[in-house]
């Protein structure tokens, strides 16, 4: 499996000795960590890893301020790719971590935070491409690893969204969603919507919102475990709950 690491080839002309050094430095820590990133590992050394990656991120955070106020667009960017990767790894090594202390709802979010991640890291720019290949591990780690699941999603009817950049009507600003620009991946941002139903789909855009729980014969259960979560009286009525939207 390839690391996930920025590949300082291809934009190292356009970046300083310094400023390849310190992509370099985050490099060696994200080799260290993904040593960790299998379910085997001790939970202990586990919990390190996620230590080391989470002040490593920190630290990239600070930087790229810097170089934000320096107006270093292709340093800023490569630095936004790498707050990605090092998120993406701390969200697996929490998956891990939660399954072996038998919380798999929190390891199914995990999984869905570590998958945004490595979709968003190689959107930014060609340097990170390769995370694809993780991602696509991933996916695969969906449905092995879990059981099926129900997924819901909220029919909105849009009336106004923002650029995440400029703070303007989407489309009216000439950014693009997708695109970095300085440090920050375009979006767009819902100010304005009124719901209008909510739907059972196959492919959500968050995979998070979901059904978590359901009844049967008088008796709730979670659908990750079967575990019984209590009882409940609908007659022969079958009774589901969930998440049908998430705001982070």
């Amino acid at each position: 499996m390839p690391s996930t690491t920025y590949p300082c080839g291809g934009n190292a002309q356009k970046m300083t000795n310094e400023q390849i050094s310190v992509v370099q430095r985050v490099n060696e820590v994200v080799r260290e960590c993904e040593r960790f990133l299998f379910v085997t590992r001790c939970s202990d050394l586990q919990r390190n890893a996620l230590d080391a990656i989470n002040q490593e991120s920190k630290r990239i955070s600070k930087v790229k301020i810097q170089a934000v106020e320096n107006n270093e667009e292709v340093y800023a960017n490569v630095l936004l790719g790498l707050e990605y990767v090092t998120g993406a790894i701390a969200s697996e090594l929490r998956m891990y971590m939660a399954l072996k202390t038998e919380e798999p709802d929190a390891a199914w979010d995990h999984l869905m935070d570590a998958q945004k991640a490595l979709a968003a890291a190689s959107q930014v720019n060609e340097g990170f491409k390769h995370c694809r290949i993780r991602l696509e591990k991933l996916h695969v780690f969906e449905k092995v690893m879990f059981p099926s699941q129900v997924f819901l999603s909220a029919g909105t009817i849009v009336d106004k969204l923002e650029c995440s950049i400029c703070g303007g009507n989407y489309d009216e600003c000439q950014h693009l969603a997708g695109l970095p620009y300085m440090g920050k991946l375009c979006s767009t941002v819902v100010t304005r919507a009124d719901l209008d139903h909510i739907a059972i789909v196959e492919e959500p855009a968050d995979k998070r919102c979901r059904v978590t729980t359901f009844s049967s014969d008088g008796v709730e259960r979670n659908c990750m475990t079967l575990r019984e979560m209590g009882q409940v009286d609908d007659g022969d009525a079958v009774r589901v709950s969930g998440v049908v939207v998430r705001y982070s």
